[in-house]
């Protein structure tokens, strides 16, 4: 960790996941034991889905409205090694999520405006500011076929051409519906060979070891989840090197250090 190097005169108006007012909230009702974060971990300051088991992930387990949004409660904590700061509460840890409220929140795909609605990716959770009506929230995006075998909830990839992703739906004879990954566990990120992945149902005996995994839009356009080298010019961009993924119109563009400031946004039930 560095040192401290610069001082603030005035603190910050607010904090990603902090209450933004005292007006009414009200939080999702779980049962025992639940709700906790699942097996990837859940991020503070974003919307999540819960499984039936009481795991709450940040991708669409079913149907693709949030089931509440994960607030501040300094319940993150930093599990990479000598990393200095986080975000993700990680998997088995119980997390409170609202259902109603006024929060800090950040918009990590563009700008936010006065009277923008706030929606959620569908594979993240993280939070785009828009007008109404201007985010597609279909979470389909485009598919590619990869070959797998199963045991419990893990998924061992031996072939593909497909990039492979946390939060990607995955389709095949014998699958279960609404089957998402949920977290890679070892490999290459993104490989399609020599890696295993959980998965957020437990398929049991599957028939046909081909899959068909469903890639995740990182933002808007419903295109694919991309990383390539690149060179830019007013508003031409020529790529070099195209590391994965594919690129396609409507895609989000944005490189690393990317931020967006504290917008205030409200929940309603």
């Amino acid at each position: 960790m560095s040192f401290q190097s610069s001082v603030n005169l005035y603190p910050a108006p607010g904090v990603e996941g902090a209450r933004a007012s005292n007006n009414v909230a009200t939080t999702v009702v779980a049962g025992p034991n639940a709700l906790v974060a699942g097996t990837a971990g859940v991020r503070v300051g974003s919307f999540a889905w819960n499984s039936a088991a009481g795991l709450a992930s940040n991708f669409c387990y079913t149907g693709l409205v949030p089931d509440g949004f994960i607030d501040n409660e300094q319940q993150a904590l930093i599990t990479v090694w000598l990393a200095e700061t986080s975000m993700i509460v990680p998997a088995g840890v119980p997390v409170t999520e609202y259902e109603r409220g006024d929060f800090w929140a950040v918009a990590h795909y563009n700008d936010a405006t006065v009277g923008n609605k706030v929606f959620a990716n569908l594979f993240t959770g993280k939070i785009l500011a828009a007008a109404t009506g201007a985010f597609p929230v279909d979470p389909a995006g485009t598919t590619g076929v990869i070959t797998a075998s199963f045991a419990t909830n893990v998924m061992t990839v031996t072939a593909g051409s497909v990039y492979i992703a946390p939060g990607m739906h995955v389709t095949g004879t014998g699958i279960p519906a609404n089957t998402y990954i949920e977290a890679q566990l070892t490999g290459t990120p993104g490989a399609c060979s020599a890696a295993t992945y959980s998965l957020s149902t437990y398929p049991g005996t599957v028939t046909s070891a081909a899959t068909v995994v469903v890639t995740a839009p990182d933002g808007v356009g419903g295109a694919t989840a991309s990383a390539c080298t690149c060179a830019s010019g007013d508003t031409a961009m020529t790529i070099t090197t195209l590391t994965n993924g594919t690129i396609a119109a409507g895609q989000l563009v944005k490189s690393p250090g990317n931020v967006h400031d504290l917008i205030k946004i409200g929940i309603k039930n």
